[in-house]
């Protein structure tokens, strides 16, 4: 009895502590602030800023639509295929948030709840570059598909391991995507931006190499009809913490339509929906942290596995292709491929008027080609050598020198349950860093927080306790124990 009724005074304590009502400062900001104003504010792609209780409340009905849709966030990935990390996709839950606070009038809620608006570094996501290189202003010639090519003097006297790349585009009313490569003979990719892309880092200790002495080639691409209007697109390079012995990185396209096709050529004719087969057999061991789909208007749709022997390895799944929202996907963990193993994709294309992004009407031949209105059919991989352990990295992390909450799920396995409240009472009165205010919600979503510098033990293997912080203030407390209690059934998403 005693323990029943503990367990109904800690629920009613976060009932309470964390409210019923639905407000926006309260409960909404900090979904939108996470999630939507990185691209909805002032010199980004969004076409409406939302960065406030005005803004946000002006668009209430369309963000509601468009959220319940799952329209926005932009997320091409099957969820149910393969798990990336930075998911820019909504929780059920934080979905059902967003609806109930608008057919709740938007109320504005108390402003002690609102959390402080992100620190977005002015025209750069991963913070402040080591390096950037500026292009000369360049006016597009002609109304056709543009490739405009710069050659770069990196300035490095030596060596330099890089892992974090930007390629930021002035106009990007024009700009369709660009590519960045060491050396004069374009050898070695080393990054690229496509619509919809987010940057991030890569691990400390993994770099792409540029040598001392080498030319950086940046490949810009113009879309049709760019005539007569000016860019000016930069490179921003951040510098590894480790210079004298990281990890190499490279990327490679294993998935392309030039070898490993099956059934080609890569042509699909007017009012032709067609599905192609590619098959690439890899000779050495590699551990996968990150991949970029690439198709043009009409694809609709692309998978890429890996077979070795009867196992099967299940590496992105993209079932509604758009081309307006592309990226560089990195899974959760590195992911090995063994030597031997065949990497697969299954691609369809839809060359008919029921593609509503299909540029021609009637339809007409499509075929390989770079223009914007012809086809590719790419998969890049990035990737580095394997090494033991490599699957046991995480990469859900976006920052340096810190990890991904759910609050409540205090021993990170992914659901709620008592075991998790038990041991949040177990680390009862240790302290470490505070979560950043912005992630300081109760709410059952991811939360960044830094490290802490102590452990709680849970069935033989020690947990971080910044997982035990279910409200991020830096006290492991009752209120803690409280949360776990409340979000006891939940399911990471």
């Amino acid at each position: 009895m005693k323990n029943w009724l503990a367990l109904l005074f800690l629920t009613a304590v976060a009932n309470t502590a964390v409210g019923q009502g639905v407000t926006f400062n309260k409960d909404v900001a900090p979904i939108i602030f996470q999630n939507c104003s990185g691209c909805h504010r002032a010199g980004e792609v969004g076409p409406m800023p939302l960065t406030n209780y005005g803004e946000v409340s002006a668009w209430g009905g369309m963000i509601k639509y468009v959220t319940a849709n799952k329209i926005m966030p932009p997320w091409r990935p099957d969820p149910h295929y393969s798990r990336f990390a930075d998911e820019r996709r909504l929780s059920d839950k934080e979905i059902e948030l967003i609806g109930r606070w608008v057919d709740d009038g938007m109320p504005e809620g108390d402003p002690a709840h609102l959390p402080p608006f992100p620190d977005f570094p002015p025209g750069s996501p991963l913070g402040e570059p080591d390096v950037v290189y500026t292009i000369p202003a360049y006016t597009v010639p002609n109304n056709g598909d543009v490739y405009h090519r710069v050659t770069i003097p990196s300035g490095f006297t030596t060596d330099k391991w890089i892992n974090g790349v930007e390629l930021v585009p002035d106009n990007r009313a024009i700009v369709h995507h660009m590519l960045l490569y060491v050396g004069q003979y374009m050898q070695n990719m080393i990054g690229g931006w496509v619509p919809g892309q987010r940057d991030r880092f890569l691990p400390d200790n993994m770099a792409y190499k540029i040598p001392a002495g080498s030319n950086l080639i940046l490949e810009i691409h113009y879309a049709p009809g760019s005539m007569g209007q000016v860019d000016q697109s930069q490179v921003k390079l951040h510098f590894c913490p480790n210079q004298t012995n990281p990890r190499q990185v490279f990327i490679q396209p294993y998935i392309n339509w030039v070898m490993g096709l099956q059934n080609g050529p890569l042509r699909i004719q007017a009012n032709e929906v067609k599905t192609f087969y590619n098959s690439f057999n890899l000779n050495s061991n590699i551990s996968v942290l990150g991949l970029a789909p690439h198709m043009h208007l009409i694809g609709r749709s692309m998978e890429v596995f890996s077979v070795h022997g009867s196992d099967t390895t299940k590496l992105i799944k993209i079932p509604d292709w758009n081309f307006a929202w592309q990226g560089f996907y990195m899974p959760q963990k590195l992911i090995k491929i063994p030597a031997g193993s065949a990497i697969k994709a299954v691609s369809t294309y839809d060359n008919t008027p029921n593609n509503p992004f299909n540029p021609s009407n009637p339809p007409q031949l499509v075929q390989s080609g770079e223009s914007t209105y012809d086809e590719m059919l790419l998969c890049y991989f990035i990737y580095v050598n394997y090494q033991a352990g490599d699957e046991n990295i995480w990469l859900t992390d976006t920052t340096r020198n810190a990890l991904t909450v759910y609050p409540g799920d205090a021993n990170n396995d992914g659901t709620v349950t008592t075991s998790d409240f038990f041991l949040t009472a177990a680390g009862y009165g240790k302290t470490g860093p505070m979560r950043e205010p912005l992630h300081q919600s109760t709410v059952f979503r991811a939360q960044k927080a830094s490290y802490w510098p102590g452990t709680t033990n849970y069935r033989g293997t020690p947990v971080n306790d910044a997982f035990l912080d279910a409200n991020g203030d830096g006290v492991l407390s009752l209120f803690d124990v409280a949360v776990a209690v409340l979000h006891r059934g939940q399911t990471r998403p």
